[in-house]
This record gives C-alpha cells, structure tokens and sequence, in this order.
C-alpha cells in the first residue's frame, strides 16, 4: 500500500535542506500558494479559487516570497 506525503515532506526530498527551512519559515499565506504552483503544479487559477484571491494576486505573491527566499539564502 502506497502512503501520501505531505507537501513539505515532497520538498524534504530535495538536495536543499536550506530551501526547506526558509520555506518552513515562511507565513503559510505566503508558502503554500508557493508551494502548490512549484510542488503540486496547480494552475494559478486554481490557486486563485482556492486562496480566494485574483491570478494576479497568486502570481505577485509568489514572486515576492520567491524573491524573499533568494534574499535569505544569499545571506
């Protein structure tokens, strides 16, 4: 019988135990809308219907959380 993972379990698969941490860290407002585009592969409409908000609104928000993380790993 076949388990599902959680989403953050899929992310500690990586090679970036770093990336993980940051993205742990992170507001859930601002990780899992990430998270379901990059992981999960959903569309931004369909993060928009789920969060409640405009495609544009998923689209600003996960490029300033990507530009967050860029921030925080450069340090």
């Amino acid at each position: 019988m076949q388990t599902k993972k959680l989403m953050i379990e899929e992310i500690a698969d990586t090679d970036r135990p770093d990336l993980l941490q940051i993205i742990r860290q992170l507001p859930l407002s601002r990780s899992v809308p990430l998270m379901m585009q990059y992981y999960l592969s959903a569309t931004m409409q369909e993060i928009a219907d789920y969060h409640k908000i405009s495609k544009q609104a998923v689209d600003r928000k996960n490029k300033n959380t990507l530009n967050r993380i860029k921030i925080i790993m450069q340090k």
